[in-house]
């Protein structure tokens, strides 16, 4: 998905993040947002705070400075917290992808 020409990456995760009407914080666009610990590949983990959808299972951000990594990467590790402290990890293959987005790369404006 795209935000003023720039991709965008969600993550639907298994349980909830954060219950109704808690938030960590704020992302860079003001959004709600909760804490996510990723990492690229083999790269240190970072971490960012992920706009979190009212659902509270969906939490996104704009990788504009790491979507080159993300190309390049083979995989990608995103960790969150359930709301009783229950860590959610998720790996994610990314052999491939920058055949499969180049569509959305393409819609987004962004090469």
């Amino acid at each position: 998905m795209c935000s003023a020409d720039e991709p965008r990456l969600g993550v639907v995760w298994p349980g909830e993040v954060a219950p109704a009407g808690f938030f960590e914080g704020l992302n860079a666009t003001g959004a709600p947002a909760v804490m996510v610990t990723f990492r690229v590949g083999n790269s240190p983990a970072e971490e960012e705070p992920w706009e979190l959808f009212s659902d509270r299972v969906t939490t996104v951000f704009q990788p504009k400075e790491v979507m080159h990594r993300l190309l390049e990467a083979k995989s990608l590790t995103v960790r969150a917290a359930s709301p009783a402290g229950r860590q959610m990890t998720l790996q994610f293959n990314l052999a491939g992808m920058r055949q499969a987005i180049r569509p959305v790369l393409s819609a987004c404006k962004w090469n």
